[in-house]
């Protein structure tokens, strides 16, 4: 299984938070977890990265749709703003409660979006997103 040294959760839940992370952590997907209940923090936590020669840039960004103030496409919108040779290490996916075709095909858009999962996030559908390509 492949493990991943950073993974950012965006969503307004904070029990979704919690519970994603419960997940991650207990399959041991990744060394570092960061969970953000307001797309606007994570992505000014990307911008102070992106500035930084220290801090890692994600490599995983699991993104909610439907939140209040900044959704997630607003948020896509603001992060696709980021230097390309930075946000081309990191694979995005909404991870969303929605099943409107619109939001998927919409979610395909988005040249940064590596994949649409409906909640609730389990350990297969994380394996199935870490799943070397060509298995």
């Amino acid at each position: 299984m492949k493990q991943i040294n950073t993974i950012f959760l965006i969503d307004d839940d904070t029990l979704t938070n919690y519970l994603n992370q419960t997940i991650i952590r207990r399959v041991g997907y990744s060394k570092e977890i960061q969970a953000f209940d307001k797309p606007v923090f994570a992505l000014s936590a990307l911008q102070q990265i992106t500035g930084s020669d220290d801090a890692p840039f994600p490599e995983m960004i699991l993104l909610d749709v439907n939140m209040p103030n900044m959704n997630g496409w607003d948020f896509l919108e603001e992060y696709e703003k980021l230097p390309v040779q930075v946000i081309a290490k990191t694979k995005v996916y909404i991870v969303s409660s929605s099943i409107n075709d619109r939001d998927i095909e919409k979610s395909k858009s988005y040249k940064t979006v590596s994949g649409f999962i409906s909640k609730p996030l389990d350990a297969q559908k994380m394996n199935e997103i870490l799943k070397p390509q060509g298995e």
